[in-house]
């Protein structure tokens, strides 16, 4: 039986919450050690490709992972906040695994050499258009893969919440006929 959110007694919604919030911090802790523990001697043009390729068939499956979630759930507006932050989580490491490999690849492409957590902070810091200049990116493809991050960061904020939100809403529209 789909219900919404609000529908639960305080009691259960926050059990539901609460639930849904361990997932998300057990996603994040699992992305961000398997980022942190992947290894930074593979670099150049094949592994930035690779990583491209890779992650973004990572992020499809997850989005189609949890948009599936969603529809078979019995509190599907919860569903849609879990997958957001799972796809989010991934989304950044994805990234920050580019930029990385870019910079041991092309040690130009950035104005330092970066490490797991300085890629992991531009990328922060660049979905967040925050920029604080205190690492930039060198050269042409380097901007253009930073600039093509800007762009999905828009699309993610805007296109998949509206996606995750939207499969909630139209099974809970479904079971109200």
């Amino acid at each position: 039986m789909t219900q919404r959110l609000n529908d639960l007694s305080p009691r259960d919604r926050r059990r539901a919450i609460g639930r849904s919030g361990a997932i998300i911090g057990a996603a994040w802790a699992i992305t961000l050690t398997a980022y942190g523990l992947s290894p930074t001697n593979v670099a150049g043009h094949f592994a930035t490709l690779r990583d491209l390729i890779f992650g973004g068939l990572i992020v499809a499956v997850v989005l189609g992972w949890q948009l599936r979630r969603i529809g078979a759930s019995d509190l599907p507006e919860l569903r849609a906040a879990e997958a957001f932050g799972v796809v989010f989580i991934v989304f950044l490491v994805l990234f920050s695994t580019i930029y990385l490999s870019m910079s041991h690849g092309y040690p130009g492409s950035f104005d330092r050499p970066l490490d797991h957590i300085k890629a992991f902070y531009f990328t922060v810091t660049t979905f967040a258009t925050v920029g604080f200049g205190d690492i930039t990116a060198k050269t042409d493809t380097a901007r253009l893969v930073v600039t093509g991050q800007m762009l999905f960061d828009l699309a993610l904020i805007g296109v998949l919440a509206k996606a995750l939100f939207g499969k909630a809403h139209a099974v809970l529209g479904s079971e109200e006929r």
